[in-house]
C-alpha cells in the first residue's frame, strides 16, 4: 500500500482524501515499517532531458564521433552520462568478457532525491568534461529555453 504524505511538524500527514482513507484502514496503535521516497517531479525530469539534448546538440564534433553520440538520438548521450557517472552494473558474459548494464532512471527506480543527485553529478560532468567552456549560468538559461 502506498500513501502520499506530507512531512508536517506533527508528523507525516496524508495528502489526499483517498490517502486518509487508506491510513484509517491500517488501524491505530500498530507498528508499521515505512519506506520513505520523495516522489519524482516531472518538470525536473524534463529539465534533465533538456540538459541531455543541449549537450548532444553542442558536443564538440570529435567527441561526438568518438563516443558515437547522435544529436538526433539523445539516448546515446544519456548512455554516455550513465557510463561516465558509473551508473551501471558490470557483469561477465558467457564468453568471460566484462559488459555493463545501465541502471534505470525511471520514476519507479529512482526517487526525486536520488534523481537530483544524479542531475547535479551530470551538470558537474557537463561543465568539466563535455562542454568545459560553458558557464553554469549560460547552461541553465539554455535548459530553460528548451523547456
Amino acid at each position: 500500500m502506498e500513501i502520499l504524505c506530507r512531512n508536517m511538524p506533527e508528523g507525516f500527514v496524508p495528502v489526499y482524501g483517498s490517502d486518509w482513507d487508506a491510513k484509517r484502514r491500517l488501524g491505530g496503535g500498530k507498528d508499521f515499517l515505512l519506506t520513505v521516497k520523495k516522489p519524482r517531479n516531472i518538470r525536473f525530469h524534463r529539465k534533465f532531458f533538456a540538459l541531455v539534448k543541449l549537450v548532444a546538440d553542442n558536443l564538440p564534433e570529435e567527441l561526438a564521433e568518438r563516443w558515437h553520440v547522435d544529436a538526433r538520438d539523445p539516448e546515446t548521450m544519456l548512455r554516455r552520462y550513465k557510463r561516465d557517472l558509473g551508473y551501471y552494473d558490470p557483469y561477465v558474459n558467457e564468453r568471460g568478457e566484462i559488459e555493463i548494464v545501465f541502471r534505470s532512471i525511471r520514476f519507479d527506480d529512482m526517487d526525486q532525491t536520488q534523481f537530483e543527485e544524479f542531475y547535479e553529478r551530470a551538470v558537474g560532468l557537463t561543465l568539466s568534461e563535455y562542454l568545459p567552456r560553458m558557464r553554469r549560468e549560460d547552461m541553465e538559461n539554455e535548459i530553460m529555453n528548451f523547456m
